[in-house]
């Protein structure tokens, strides 16, 4: 049996140890590390180190990777509220290449997005994070501009939330862009559902 020393290397070059994990249980979970692991030799304590996603993150799913049970199927659930915490734990997730897939962990980005309106400093997270098309997650991103269009339209952004968030969005023209695009098609997909109906009412009435 081995161990393995993770310790998060900063800009700049100075580095922090995350934790000493179980050498099975991480290479089993953690491509990115098991990849890494086997251009070494053979050892009972390997020493690696990582960038990138937060220190905090990789902290919280490389604990979550240590306490895996061989005879149940890994998941790692996402306990905070915070937004940024839960995007910054995904792009851990991704970082470590972690196995199997995380589905449940996307879609508690996708219900946080779709049951409350985001603020301004949330919206930005996640279009630096899952704005770009190519990005495997965009739909995260999708997904949030698709609550803001449908709020705004329905009338259910307050002026000053709506101001605030306005604000923030003209600040990247690409974001601004896909906001009202997005306004515009969840207007007509509104307009054309109150048509029907509309149209559907009058046939019922006249069929009475």
């Amino acid at each position: 049996m081995s161990s393995i020393q993770v310790f998060y290397r900063h800009n700049g070059g100075a580095t922090d140890l995350v934790g000493v994990y179980d050498g099975d249980r991480i290479k089993a979970h953690s491509a990115r590390i098991r990849n890494e692991i086997a251009t070494l030799e053979p050892n009972i304590i390997y020493r690696i180190y990582v960038r990138g996603p937060t220190f905090e993150s990789l902290k919280v799913v490389l604990q979550d990777i240590d306490k895996a049970k061989a005879d149940e199927v890994f998941e790692i659930t996402i306990k905070t509220r915070d937004l940024q915490k839960a995007i910054n734990i995904h792009t851990a997730i991704q970082y470590l290449q972690v196995e199997p897939e995380q589905t449940r962990v996307v879609g508690h980005l996708h219900g946080y997005i779709s049951h409350q309106l985001v603020n301004p400093d949330e919206m930005l997270a996640v279009y630096h994070t899952y704005g770009n098309p190519h990005h495997p997650f965009h739909k995260v991103f999708t997904v949030m501009l698709h609550d803001i269009a449908w709020r705004q339209v329905k009338g259910q952004i307050p002026q000053w939330q709506g101001d605030l968030l306005k604000e923030a969005s003209v600040r990247y023209p690409a974001l601004d862009t896909a906001l009202k695009n997005k306004v515009v098609e969840v207007q007509r997909e509104v307009e054309r559902k109150e048509e029907q109906a509309r149209k559907n009412a009058a046939r019922d009435a006249g069929g009475n």
